[in-house]
């Protein structure tokens, strides 16, 4: 990096984008990508180590159970997304229910709860995400940018790398700073041609006493029809014990038949509480 930028002050040519430039930018163009206000698709799990259930709770919200016993490996619904209170909703066996998990949440505001709150979501006590307000010079202030700023994370270069479906694209490493459980990501790949994320990898670790774990995710992201959203991932739990030994849960998960409706039916979203 040194050397490009000797080069590029000696021909006059302009330097190339340094690692905490690269990722700023990358988040800027993730964040002028407009959410749909609807979208439709099916989701697709496969679990090892545990078992896999889905039900809906009669206070109307879905429940995402891994198990010892009664769960099954692999699990196909459909699952509805609605941008105007950022809620997702999947189809059990008892209904729709709502559900705050990210790990059904495609948009740009999933995968920002996936580094504020992990797996589970929201709680009831958390706080909304606020809405956008706009700056000094009227553009909107989104709280993913807060949430994923270089201010929280040290930022490095990680070399070339590849999307998904094919595109050349850079990677950056990132170390949190200061409360790695708050700021977990610690990888993201940056498509070449859009400067989009095409994928990001969080981790989480923590030991107490002689109890600890490892909790891993990457999603990867793809275009879909002018969305940015994820497309698959995966997440590997591993958690240790003195006297228990070791256990180990991987899911992967994907969505397909993504579409974008003009409306949803109400009772894809019923009242919960």
């Amino acid at each position: 990096m040194m050397l490009s930028f000797i080069l590029a002050a000696v021909v006059g040519v302009p330097a190339p984008p340094s690692a905490e430039q690269y990722y700023s930018q990358a988040v800027d163009a993730m964040r002028d990508v407009p959410l749909p206000n609807y979208a439709t698709y099916d989701v697709h799990v496969h679990i090892t180590g545990l078992g896999f259930v889905l039900t809906r709770e009669p206070n109307g919200r879905a429940s995402i159970g891994l198990t010892l016993s009664g769960g099954k490996p692999d699990a196909t619904f459909p699952a509805a997304y609605q941008k105007s209170d950022d809620l997702t909703s999947v189809l059990t066996p008892q209904g729709w229910g709502i559900v705050r998990s990210p790990i059904f949440d495609p948009t740009w505001n999933g995968i920002e709860d996936w580094i504020r709150y992990g797996f589970g979501g929201r709680s009831d006590s958390a706080t909304m995400p606020p809405l956008p307000t706009p700056d000094a010079n009227g553009l909107p202030v989104i709280a993913a940018v807060r949430a994923m700023g270089v201010a929280f994370y040290n930022v490095s270069d990680g070399g070339a790398a590849t999307c998904a479906n094919g595109d050349p694209a850079h990677r950056l490493h990132l170390i949190a700073r200061k409360d790695p459980l708050d700021h977990p990501l610690t990888d993201a790949v940056i498509d070449e041609r859009t400067n989009r994320f095409c994928s990001v990898r969080f981790e989480m670790r923590q030991s107490i006493v002689a109890v600890g774990y490892t909790f891993t995710t990457e999603l990867n992201i793809a275009d879909v029809d002018g969305a940015s959203l994820v497309r698959s991932g995966t997440m590997d739990f591993v958690g240790r014990a003195v006297g228990i030994g070791v256990k180990r849960v991987t899911m992967t998960f994907a969505y397909d038949h993504v579409a974008f409706p003009a409306t949803l039916s109400g009772e894809m979203f019923p009242a919960t509480r």
